[in-house]
């Protein structure tokens, strides 16, 4: 068993080292010199929508390093499980797998078709406690939609994001609203709805930027660093329940 597990030990080690890369990226993208600041006039609200305007496209390297990421620490859960049936039964196991369904039912629906034919009872048992699906263990769940047939469609897996907005100067009042979102063709992110209170107003606004992964894909509305590493930290937990979960096994 001295080995069974170092395989999705690696995984997770290779993606919080990747997080740390894709921060540094994702940080000078953010930074870019190029960046301006505008507003459009909305006619029909009354309002003027402030936005930030980018130069470039959001790299390919960020959308390649949050899908690399997403699908490591996926695999590492499947390698988990497969480590603990080595360890406990020995040989090369072909049915095995970390249990992820949409529902409750898609995991029973797993086990019915033998996709777990090859791992302990008391790991299936924990697994099916785990409740990886939709409305349950939803962090998990949702690395399971990097591998869907239909996440093609997403042109990217990262999107600009305001996470807030702080007012340097202002001369004139003004009523603010926070908006967030992200028009990619045009390269702009909106951050913030105005409203003159007079015919005069002057701005200095600062927007919080941040890098979001696409709601498609089951995360939270936290920055994809943010959401990476708790995805990562997570992982990392249920793989430690299923280790100290095979050494009881094998000590029983």
């Amino acid at each position: 068993m001295d080995n069974a597990f170092d395989s999705p030990r690696m995984l997770i080690e290779d993606a919080n080292e990747r997080i740390a890369v894709l921060e540094g990226i994702i940080k000078a993208f953010i930074d870019h010199d190029g960046r301006t600041y505008g507003s459009d006039f909305d006619v029909k609200s009354g309002k003027h929508l402030l936005y930030v305007q980018f130069p470039i496209s959001i790299p390919l390297k960020i959308r390649i390093e949050i899908q690399a990421i997403a699908r490591g620490l996926r695999d590492a859960l499947d390698h988990a499980v497969y480590g603990s049936s080595v360890a406990i039964f020995g040989g090369e196991p072909t049915k095995t797998k970390f249990l992820v369904a949409d529902t409750p039912e898609g995991i029973q629906e797993d086990i019915k078709r033998n996709k777990c034919k090859e791992v302990h009872k008391d790991v299936i048992a924990y697994m099916v406690h785990e409740n990886a699906c939709e409305t349950g263990n939803k962090t998990i769940w949702s690395l399971n939609q990097f591998r869907n047939k239909n996440s093609h469609r997403v042109v990217s897996p990262a999107n600009a994001g305001a996470a807030g907005f702080g007012i340097n100067h202002m001369s004139g009042g003004a009523t603010f609203d926070f908006m967030n979102e992200w028009r990619s063709t045009s390269r702009r992110l909106y951050y913030a709805k105005v409203t003159p209170h007079g015919k005069e107003l002057n701005l200095d606004v600062n927007p919080l930027v941040e890098i979001h992964i696409h709601s498609q894909f089951g995360l939270g509305q936290r920055s994809a660093v943010q959401e990476l590493r708790i995805v990562a930290s997570e992982v990392a937990r249920i793989i430690g329940r299923i280790e100290n979960e095979t050494a009881r096994v094998l000590n029983f």
